[in-house]
């Protein structure tokens, strides 16, 4: 951040800013938020007219399906990785704010100087310059460079091998790498203890993490899911906030909308709440009409079943290695009147002719109104 010079206001954009306090975070407890969506008097915002930028980074489920395959993994996070990309100096009078010290002081006009949370481009802007830094650095760390580039969702690393010599390898390099950039590992956590020791030897910011949320965006969600480092499972949590009264249609999709099942793991769970949703569209009652009270009982004793699947636990290796015999993946999928479902299965033969089958992901949906019979759904 930098003092701004007078006589540029003409060229200059303010963004409105606050802070948010998150006491559940381990690291960054207060985030500032810049609005960047906020009008200003010609009616447009910066973000209206900023240019977005392609999606770089792989997709999640995608990433983390291929994480899975890893026998020993390794995940971590960039330390404030949009404040570690400089903007160009003639765009940093678009990201000015005003500050004062304390509340006696003289408002005062900033620049930012680095990339802001809160910018539509700001995304694209931090994961192109780390694409640029894997370039610029694959001749001296190849494997690091193919990590950065493939198997980092923004911020985030999610990687692994099957040999312990080789991902140690990988993560020295990729610390490596990013730190040609300015850029700084932390939050490392593992399978392996090993490994965690091999990266916590330096004196970078870091702290292991024996449990790591799954997220696929910013939403509070009633389902989640938790990787376990020590058992390497994942493992459904449940958040459930207090019952609301009355019970509206409104309640109850908000409600639904936040059941966090990416990977279809909880599909036979989930698709009830599908159902219900259907038969709440077809009752013709309006968003906050009070609910008839068979559905409304119905509704409560789904929402308290949830807290049973809180002792549900899905392996996160699929057993998948160089040398196994065999590696299949099965799909089945059926339907009936109500709903229709697919689902795809591993199953390895590993080099002691042992068999091990996972389930990888599947897909619900609910019938369509317009009736249609088994053999077509």
């Amino acid at each position: 951040m930098k003092k701004a010079e007078k006589g540029e206001e003409d060229e200059a954009i303010y963004l409105p800013h606050h802070a948010v306090v998150r006491k559940d975070k381990d690291t960054t407890k207060v985030r500032v938020v810049f609005d960047a969506s906020a009008k200003g008097s010609n009616g447009l915002s910066l973000n209206d007219v900023m240019m977005i930028g392609p999606t770089l980074q792989p997709d999640l489920r995608a990433l983390i399906t291929r994480w899975r395959s890893h026998k020993i993994c390794v995940v971590g996070d960039i330390f404030k990785m949009y404040r570690q990309v400089r903007m160009t100096s003639k765009h940093t009078n678009l990201q000015r704010i005003v500050w004062r010290d304390d509340i006696s002081g003289n408002i005062e006009s900033y620049k930012l100087l680095t990339v802001t949370f809160g910018t539509a481009a700001a995304p694209y802007l931090a994961v192109r310059s780390i694409h640029q830094l894997a370039d610029d650095e694959c001749d001296r760390y190849p494997r690091g460079s193919a990590v950065v580039k493939n198997s980092f969702y923004m911020d985030d690393l999610m990687t692994g091998h099957e040999d312990l010599s080789e991902i140690k390898q990988i993560c020295d390099e990729v610390k490596n790498l990013l730190k040609k950039g300015g850029f700084q590992m932390q939050k490392w956590s593992s399978n392996s203890d090993e490994l965690l020791r091999f990266l916590q030897d330096d004196k970078d910011i870091s702290k292991t993490m024996d449990s790591i949320e799954i997220k696929l965006d910013t939403v509070i969600k009633i389902l989640g899911l938790t990787w376990d480092r020590k058992r390497d499972t994942f493992k459904v949590t449940v958040n459930l906030p207090e019952t609301r009264k009355p019970v509206t249609k409104r309640l109850i999709l908000s409600d639904v909308a936040r059941l966090f099942d990416p990977f279809g793991w909880l599909s036979p769970v989930i698709i009830t709440a599908k159902i219900m949703i259907q038969r709440l569209w077809l009752s013709n009652l309006g968003w906050d009409d009070e609910l008839p009270s068979e559905l409304v009982e119905e509704w409560l004793s789904y929402r308290e079943a949830l807290q049973e699947l809180q002792g549900i636990e899905i392996p996160r290796w699929i057993k998948t290695t160089s040398r196994c015999k065999e590696v299949q993946l099965h799909g089945f999928a059926d339907a009936s009147s109500v709903a229709y479902a697919a689902v795809v299965y591993i199953k390895v033969l590993d080099e002691d002719d042992r068999v091990h089958v996972t389930m990888v992901a599947s897909k619900t949906k609910v019938a369509p109104l317009k009736q249609l019979t088994i053999p077509k759904l």
